[in-house]
């Protein structure tokens, strides 16, 4: 045999040995890439399950959050509302007391001028009977001639005023 020969088949062997070598080495990479992507698949899914609980979570609370939104706003509405309430009654019990103070006033300013009215008749008629008994004085000495005495004069004029009065009182 030559050594042509002996190289080239141990050539050939180390090739074939080779060959299985890297099949060997490629099927326990392929083995390895394999278990390489499952767990990162694996890792993925537990990180987008971790990643949608979180976001879920999230959500949870901003519905939370716009609940009591929600329920802060409709309370302060509710409240405004009462308040708004109570305002127009304040102001609706304040106009009738207004109201009632004022008709009380206005009794009040009726009575005091009735009061004054009257009082202002009574000085009137009594300056008038003043005047008329003077007058009366002076036609009766007139007329007579005669000075009668002041309790005389008087007794006359009440008379007359009296009598004046009662005919006052029938009409």
């Amino acid at each position: 045999m030559s050594p042509w020969l002996i190289y080239t088949g141990l050539t050939v062997a180390y090739i074939i040995i080779l060959v299985l070598y890297f099949l060997r080495r490629s099927k326990t990479h392929e083995h390895e890439l394999s278990q390489f992507l499952a767990t990162a698949k694996d890792q993925l899914e537990s990180h987008k399950q971790e990643t949608n609980a979180l976001a879920q979570e999230k959500v949870n609370q901003a519905l939370e959050v716009v609940k009591k939104v929600q329920k802060v706003a409709q309370e302060f509405e509710k409240n405004a509302q009462a308040e708004y309430d109570q305002i127009i009654e304040d102001a609706k019990t304040e106009k009738k007391e207004i109201l009632s103070q004022a008709k009380t006033e206005i009794a009040e300013l009726y009575a005091n001028a009735d009061e004054e009215l009257e009082a202002y008749k009574a000085e009137r008629m009594r300056e008038i009977e003043r005047n008329l008994v003077k007058l009366v004085i002076s036609i009766t000495q007139k007329v007579v001639d005669v000075s009668l005495k002041p309790s005389d004069h008087e007794k006359i004029i009440t008379d007359a005023l009296e009598e004046v009065k009662k005919s006052r009182s029938r009409l």
